[in-house]
């Protein structure tokens, strides 16, 4: 079934609130949730059109852009940000409940929103090549089954990643 979102069937508060996607049992954002906001999406999809790099991503951006069909969004499993120049990570990455690969890599992040916690499917997160000090913390009691930490900035990884992270930081320390 597809939902379409436009401007009249969103209930837009009169203030500013952060957005929470509602995802129902099957990973499915749902379109009827009140604290949905079509500028965000919008965004949000501005920002799969400028940085993916998987024709997936690209195509249900532009899928929800030109149609407004949110369960465009449902069906994207795979996103791949390398090398996008990246600082930060958009909070509405909990758009796509469905992502089982998140590669981040070879970008300058420092750290990940704490909606990235909520992908619940999320199996393979890639962060090479970025400038994180530490394991982000959203990391910790999410069921990712490989971490990719190589070549970052890390002094000390928990013990708790010890059977999932790919390569230890280079002089990195178990704890």
């Amino acid at each position: 079934m597809t939902t379409i979102v436009n401007r009249s069937n969103i209930d837009q508060a009169p203030y500013s609130s952060p957005f929470h996607a509602s995802v129902d049992p099957n990973g499915l954002v749902n379109a009827e949730a009140s604290d949905l906001n079509i500028d965000k999406i919008d965004r949000f999809c501005g920002f799969l059109l400028r940085h993916a790099k998987n024709s997936s991503a690209v195509d249900a951006a532009r899928k929800f852009l030109n149609c407004r069909d949110i369960s465009a969004l449902n069906s994207v499993t795979t996103l791949d940000l390398t090398s996008s120049h990246l600082k930060k990570l958009p909070d509405d990455i909990e758009l796509l409940p469905n992502l089982t690969v998140l590669n981040l890599a070879n970008n300058q992040l420092t750290s990940l929103p704490a909606s990235v916690s909520r992908l619940t499917k999320l199996d393979i997160l890639n962060l090479d090549a970025n400038q994180f000090d530490t394991v982000p913390v959203h990391v910790f009691g999410m069921q990712i089954k490989c971490l990719h930490i190589y070549n970052n900035p890390i002094q000390t990884v928990p013990l708790f990643f010890k059977d999932i992270i790919v390569a230890v930081p280079y002089m990195a320390k178990w704890e």
